[in-house]
C-alpha cells in the first residue's frame, strides 16, 4: 500500500522560515523551571504549530520531537493548573523527565480548549514517549473536561477517555475505543462536524483499535487508511494551514504500536519514520 504524499501549502518551505524564530523564542520559556499558568494553553497549540512548520520544511528536523514534547507537557500543566482546585503553585510533568512548578495566580480556566489542547496535547507526548505527561492527561477526568474551558464536541468525552486509556495501556482500551467509535457515528453528529470525524476522529480510533487488539495485518492496512483520509481532510479546499503536516493520531498510535512489538510497513512524511522507530537512540539538541 502506498501512503499519499503530504497535500500541497501555498506557501513555500522557505517562506515559513521566518515564522519558526518568534514561536522558538517564546517556547524557550518551557526550558524553564518555572512557567506561567497563564499561557499554557497557548503554548501548548503554539509548540504544535511550530512543530509543524518545521516538518513541512525538513521532516528530519530533530527539533519537531522537542517542539511535539513541549506541546504534550505544557497540555499537560494547563490542564493540572486547571482541574486542581485554588491557585497555588503546583508541580507539573516537563520536557526529559523534568518536574516543573506552575505558577497559577493568574490562570483563566476559561481559555482552555479540551478539543484541541487535550488532544493535541495527549498526542504529542504520546509521539515524545513522555509518559509522565500522558499519566498527566489522562488524570484529567471527562466530568473536568466538561467544566474547564469551551464546551467540547459531544462525542469529545468518550474519545478522550479512549485515547488516555489506549496510551495507558490499560485493560479496557478496546472496550472504550468501541464506545467512543459508537459516540463518533458521523450520522449523529453536527453537519459542520462530520468530515472532521469521518477523516481523523473515525481513523484515529480504528487505528488504535487494531494496536490495542494486537493485529498486526489490520494495523498496517489501516495506517495507511488513516493517513489516506487525513490527506483527504487537510488536502481539500480552504484547509490552508501547516497543521496537517503532521499526521498527529496516526503518528502518536505508530510509537505505540512500536514499543508494543507491532510495525508498520507504511512510510510517509506525515508520520517521521525516525520519531516512530526509537527517538530515545536520538541525541535531541
Amino acid at each position: 500500500m502506498t501512503p499519499p504524499e503530504r497535500h500541497t501549502y501555498p506557501v513555500s518551505p522557505d517562506g515559513m522560515a521566518d515564522t519558526i524564530g518568534p514561536r522558538a523564542t517564546n517556547l524557550a520559556q518551557l526550558d524553564q523551571d518555572e512557567w506561567n499558568g497563564q499561557f499554557l494553553g497557548g503554548m501548548s497549540v503554539q509548540a504544535f504549530d511550530n512543530a509543524t512548520v518545521r516538518s513541512y520544511r525538513n521532516p528530519l528536523d530533530k527539533m519537531i520531537l522537542v517542539d511535539l514534547e513541549r506541546c504534550g507537557c505544557a497540555a499537560a500543566a494547563a490542564y493540572l493548573a486547571a482541574v486542581i482546585p485554588g491557585d497555588d503553585p503546583i508541580d507539573a510533568p516537563g520536557p526529559r523527565g523534568r518536574v516543573v512548578k506552575i505558577d497559577r495566580t493568574k490562570l483563566d480556566r476559561r481559555k482552555l480548549e479540551p478539543a484541541v489542547q487535550w488532544r493535541w496535547g495527549m498526542l504529542a507526548a504520546a509521539a515524545a514517549r513522555n509518559h509522565a505527561a500522558i499519566d498527566a492527561l489522562a488524570s484529567v477526568r471527562p466530568e473536568h473536561l466538561a467544566t474547564v474551558g469551551r464546551p467540547a464536541p459531544s462525542w469529545f468525552a468518550s474519545e478522550a477517555t479512549a485515547l488516555a486509556a489506549t496510551f495507558r495501556r490499560d485493560a479496557n482500551a478496546g472496550d472504550l475505543l468501541a464506545a467512543a467509535m459508537k459516540a463518533a457515528d458521523p450520522a449523529k453528529v453536527p453537519a459542520q462536524s462530520k468530515n472532521w470525524v469521518l477523516d481523523i476522529v473515525a481513523g484515529e480510533l480504528e487505528l488504535a483499535f487494531r494496536v490495542v487488539s494486537n493485529d498486526a495485518a489490520a494495523f498496517d492496512g489501516m495506517m495507511s487508511e488513516a493517513l489516506d483520509r487525513h490527506h483527504h481532510y487537510y488536502g481539500s479546499d480552504g484547509k490552508n494551514d501547516t497543521q496537517g503536516q503532521i499526521a498527529l493520531a496516526p503518528l502518536a498510535i505508530a510509537c505505540l504500536a512500536r514499543d508494543l512489538g507491532l510495525r508498520t510497513s507504511v512510510v510517509s512524511d506525515y508520520t517521521p519514520s525516525w520519531i516512530i522507530e526509537s527517538p530515545s537512540t536520538w541525541k535531541l539538541p
